[in-house]
């Protein structure tokens, strides 16, 4: 049998057509749709831009192919959807099953192409749509914010299977009546670290936050402005801020945090990202808009510590006493201070590495076999 992959994601092409991922989509999530399934055709965006990539982020293989599609995130395309939908139509027949990784606007075309085909189709539901566009600040993001959200929420009402990464945020706010199955996309090999952090050292401590420094969601501006009251206080705090892009942006809009906040550039997923959190004291995660962020589930697992915005799936990690609103610099300044309290502090390090437990390798996938288990076997049977 073969599956579609559908997604809003932008692969990079070189040019002997072998496509790459910088991001979130990796070969090894393909792998377990390739226990399933014979082949699998990712229907994506692709960036022909030459750039050297190196072979662990090359997709494609003898399994994985690739079928570029336009961009459709704009007003003009959206007016175009009847006839966008033809051009699915021709990707997608003849699949056995269509993989939707939601919001996306491919990945809502493939599943009204899905529909009209009589092929049956399965949603990844990894993120808000609402709150991504709304906190996204243009003023065409809002106005669209609420159809969005309710093509989203349509799409998921009448799929037959979903998996959610949230436990219950986004199973409240997008539900299904199809079978479902709350699953992070989350893949820690090991829990990373066994013993409890303590806070040994007064000055200084070590804030950490990991995201895209081009990425309007992660609230980089509010962290940097948090560690700027923590030091004009005269508490020495440094920010170190690991992740992809340009960092002259901020460096030009905060000259003065120069010698408190770092941009740390980015690692390889996995053991390299690990030990460099092993390194940090605090993990702060500010962000406008989450599913369940990976990010801060590793920081967990080895022992940290972590503050994080009242949005997504970040409540379902966050002890309720450090959580705080959405832009809220000087409420993040706060929590901080309360938890370089070293009883609080060594609390909420054992806090962390005991919830990660619950996102260890084993036992999700357990929950994903169970998941696709019942997906192959009702198509299989049909």
């Amino acid at each position: 049998m073969k599956a579609i992959f559908a997604h809003d994601h932008c692969f990079k092409l070189d040019e002997h057509q072998n496509f790459y991922s910088n991001g979130k989509i990796t070969k090894a999530m393909f792998e377990i749709y390739l226990d399933y399934f014979d082949t699998i055709k990712v229907v994506a965006r692709c960036d022909s831009e030459l750039v050297d990539y190196d072979s662990e982020k090359l997709i494609n293989n003898d399994y994985i192919s690739f079928s570029p599609f336009k961009n459709l995130s704009n007003p003009k395309e959206l007016l175009k959807f009847s006839y966008n939908k033809e051009l699915m139509k021709e990707i997608i027949k003849g699949f056995d099953l269509v993989i939707s990784r939601l919001p996306s606007e491919i990945g809502l075309l493939a599943i009204s192409a899905a529909k009209d085909l009589g092929i049956p189709y399965a949603i990844e539901f990894v993120a808000c749509p609402w709150d991504g566009l709304w906190n996204y600040g243009s003023l065409q993001g809002r106005i669209y914010a609420p159809l969005y959200y309710f093509r989203n929420r349509s799409a998921t009402m009448g799929a037959d299977y979903v998996t959610y990464v949230t436990s219950s945020f986004l199973q409240k706010r997008y539900p299904t009546k199809g079978f479902n199955s709350g699953v992070s996309d989350v893949i820690l090999s090991n829990t990373g670290s066994s013993e409890i952090k303590t806070l040994d050292k007064v000055d200084p401590i070590h804030l950490a936050l990991i995201g895209s420094l081009s990425s309007p969601h992660k609230g980089i501006d509010t962290a940097i402005e948090s560690t700027k009251l923590l030091n004009e206080s005269g508490i020495h705090y440094i920010l170190n801020i690991l992740g992809p892009g340009s960092s002259s942006e901020w460096q030009q809009k905060y000259p003065e945090t120069e010698s408190y906040v770092n941009f740390c550039g980015s690692l390889s997923s996995g053991e390299e990202v690990l030990n460099w959190l092993s390194n940090q004291d605090i993990y702060i995660q500010p962000s406008l808009q989450e599913g369940l962020p990976r990010a801060m589930i590793e920081a967990m697992s080895v022992s940290l510590p972590i503050i994080g915005t009242a949005v997504g799936g970040i409540p379902e990690l966050v002890h309720e006493n450090f959580l705080v609103s959405k832009n809220d610099s000087k409420a993040l300044s706060r929590k901080i201070i309360m938890l370089s309290n070293k009883k609080v502090y060594a609390e909420e390090s054992k806090r962390s590495l005991e919830e990660s437990k619950n996102y260890n390798f084993e036992m999700l996938n357990t929950r994903r076999k169970e998941f696709w288990d019942k997906v192959y076997n009702d198509i299989s049977t049909n």
